[in-house]
């Protein structure tokens, strides 16, 4: 990944073509897949699958679940971001126990940014203003020797963090 300053002024990108809103009107009931994961040690995950039920037995397993996020909720989230903070955290000091157990109310589910593939015949008048290096599609770009579209390598992508993400900016 590669964060470059000012370069929309330099090249005449309009980046305000890519805001959350925007794409909303592109796509209004697109539902975009989104990982999470229950925050747990790297070094000692525990398995609640197993099936001889061993308390003591510790392996290194990640447990992930895949949830849609609609891109209008999304922006309707951007829009109202502090009446949802505050939801959250009432309804994040009365939550209910798991499964009767009682639990550490900060375990909630990570959630991790994403990327949202842009079928670059939507934009590209757009990419097109990246200078050659930058571009997906690019002359200098060695994976279009690939011969295949690689998502976010040789095709145009969005990177955006849903509500709940923890990737810092």
């Amino acid at each position: 990944m590669c964060v470059i300053t000012g370069l929309a002024n330099v090249t005449g990108f309009d980046e305000k073509k890519f805001s959350p809103a925007l794409l909303v009107k592109w796509k209004p009931n697109f539902v975009h897949p989104l990982m999470h994961q229950l925050p747990q040690p790297t070094t000692s995950n525990f398995n609640r699958d197993d099936k001889n039920e061993h308390p003591k037995k510790w392996t290194i397993i990640g447990n992930v679940t895949e949830k849609g996020f609609p891109l209008k909720t999304f922006v309707d989230w951007l829009n109202n971001g502090i009446n949802y903070a505050k939801e959250e955290t009432y309804l994040h000091q009365n939550q209910l126990p798991i499964n009767g157990q009682p639990h550490n109310t900060n375990a909630n589910l990570i959630a991790f940014a994403t990327n949202i593939e842009l079928e670059t015949q939507d934009f590209p008048f757009e990419v097109d203003k990246l200078p050659y290096m930058l571009s997906p599609n690019g002359k200098g770009n060695l994976l279009n020797y690939a011969g295949e579209n690689i998502a976010g390598l040789n095709s145009a992508q969005l990177y955006v963090k849903a509500s709940g993400s923890r990737i810092n900016k």
